[in-house]
């Protein structure tokens, strides 16, 4: 009777110890699992700040593209409104010059005479 509950004893030993050992490997296998997935979430966060990081530079790129195109386009157009003022100005002078002449050509065909010499001296 002794002998079976020692072997009864013993069987219950050796079944905690394999219940024991497998907790034991559940817990490490746990942790692996638990490590793996923090050092996938840090690699992600890693990847997705790396992605955003380039993003930011393509746009800053992209506005500073836009701010040399600005400059370029408000440049033309003062260079243009000058050129249409200096325009104006040659094409007013123009028209006073030539309103001038046609002053001084209608006054020369019809300078007024005296009635005197016209009809002699009457």
């Amino acid at each position: 009777a002794q002998f079976s509950r020692r072997r009864v004893s013993g069987a219950s030993f050796a079944e905690g110890e394999i219940t024991s050992a497998r907790l034991g490997f559940a817990e490490l296998e746990e942790q692996a699992r638990s490590k793996a997935l923090l050092q996938e979430i840090a690699t992600s966060t890693q990847l997705l700040t790396q992605e955003a990081d380039l993003l930011q530079q393509e746009v800053t790129n992209e506005l500073n593209e836009l701010k040399v195109a600005t400059g370029f386009a408000e440049t033309m157009v003062s260079a243009i409104s000058a050129q249409t003022l200096l325009e104006q100005s040659i094409q007013a002078e123009q028209i006073a010059g030539a309103g001038a002449a046609l002053g001084e050509f209608i006054n020369l065909g019809f300078e007024p005479r005296e009635e005197s010499s016209f009809f002699g001296g009457f």
